[in-house]
């Protein structure tokens, strides 16, 4: 049902840019490119070059002290340029970095 009303929508904005920009099959997704990440105090940092009109953050795989359990953390907000950071919580010790990218 949902497709119905998104092609409706499309129907009714055709004659506009707006709709033109929307409602175009042949719009490419664009990801952040030449992205960094890496281990940083008590936690991850992520930076891409290039956002493209996407968005990035940092991620870390964060270990207990005793070595029991594994903890993921992303960073909370999701930026466009400049560095994303990402903590550990107390206790643990940060063993992976990553990157997580998304195309709006």
């Amino acid at each position: 049902m949902r497709i119905g009303y998104i092609a409706s929508a499309c129907l009714l904005l055709a004659a506009t840019s707006v709709g033109q920009a929307l409602c175009s099959g042949s719009a490419a997704a664009a990801t952040p490119s030449n992205c960094t990440s890496s281990l940083v105090g008590r936690g991850a940092m992520a930076y891409c070059a290039d956002s493209n009109g996407g968005s990035y953050r940092a991620t870390a795989i964060c270990v207990s002290f005793d070595g029991t359990q594994q903890i993921p953390r992303s960073a909370p907000n999701w930026v466009y340029d400049g560095s994303s950071l990402v903590t550990c919580p107390e206790f643990t010790v940060e063993t992976t970095a990553g990157i997580e990218t998304r195309d709006y």
